[in-house]
């Protein structure tokens, strides 16, 4: 089974940045292989693949890295505990669905590579729950742990959660007559396909004067052109445990 959470510590604590790769985990549980209906290498492409290992050397400058080996369509933890998608969790409230969790990208996600369902039928609320305080919980509170930590010896801190936005989650915000988040005028570095939002919670931007040194890090880094093809991450098919 894989590892809910990992947590590198530098051997000199000596910035107030945690980074945290949330999406990169790569260990499928043999159970969850077998209830799903789509391929394995359709079901790893949810992942941010190896950005764990792009943010292996935070700790030799000073920060604390954060990772896990859960996959992303295992447990999505940058989802609400309680954003459960109905038409996947049986029991699950049905009134006041936000974007994600109707785009198929609540906490346990339904849906992968261009809306395809990863499952065969519904789970049930208890495998659900289960899921969720096994992996979920235990990430959270070494998070926040680590968080609170650094904001204690530095007097501030900022988190550095590195992880892409799902095809899905952009076009329910757009359906919905929300402004896509890497269209927004402010609270955004680069351009184009490599267009990353800066953030604070809830999609929220933080406030202009913060933006300068991400933005100024950021700015003309990592872009790619043309549309990402699943081979050309080297993904290869999940060994089951």
């Amino acid at each position: 089974m894989p590892r809910a959470v990992d947590i590198i510590e530098p051997q000199d604590a000596t910035s107030p940045v945690v980074f945290a790769s949330p999406h990169s985990g790569r260990v499928y549980p043999q159970a969850f292989l077998s209830a799903v209906e789509v391929d394995p290498l359709v079901l790893r492409s949810s992942e941010d693949a190896y950005v764990d290992l792009l943010l292996a050397a935070a700790p030799e400058f000073g920060a604390p890295l954060i990772t896990s080996q859960v996959p992303r369509a295992y447990v999505d933890f940058n989802r609400a505990a309680d954003e459960l998608d109905p038409a996947l969790v049986f029991g699950a409230p049905r009134a006041g669905l936000n974007p994600r969790i109707a785009s198929g990208l609540g906490v346990l996600a339904r849906v992968v590579a261009n809306g395809r369902t990863i499952y065969r039928g519904k789970i049930p609320m208890d495998e659900a729950k289960a899921r969720i305080a096994q992996y979920w919980h235990p990430y959270h509170e070494t998070l926040s742990a680590t968080l609170t930590r650094q904001h204690k010896r530095f007097g501030h801190v900022l988190l550095c959660d590195v992880h892409s936005m799902p095809h899905e989650a952009l076009t329910g915000h757009v359906s919905r007559g929300a402004a896509r988040p890497d269209q927004r005028p402010h609270g955004v570095a680069g351009g184009g396909i490599g267009r990353a939002p800066l953030g604070r919670r809830r999609g929220r931007p933080p406030r202009r004067g913060r933006l300068r040194r991400p933005r100024s890090l950021r700015h003309g880094r990592g872009r790619g052109r043309g549309k990402p093809e699943l081979r050309r991450h080297g993904l290869h098919r999940p060994t089951a445990v």
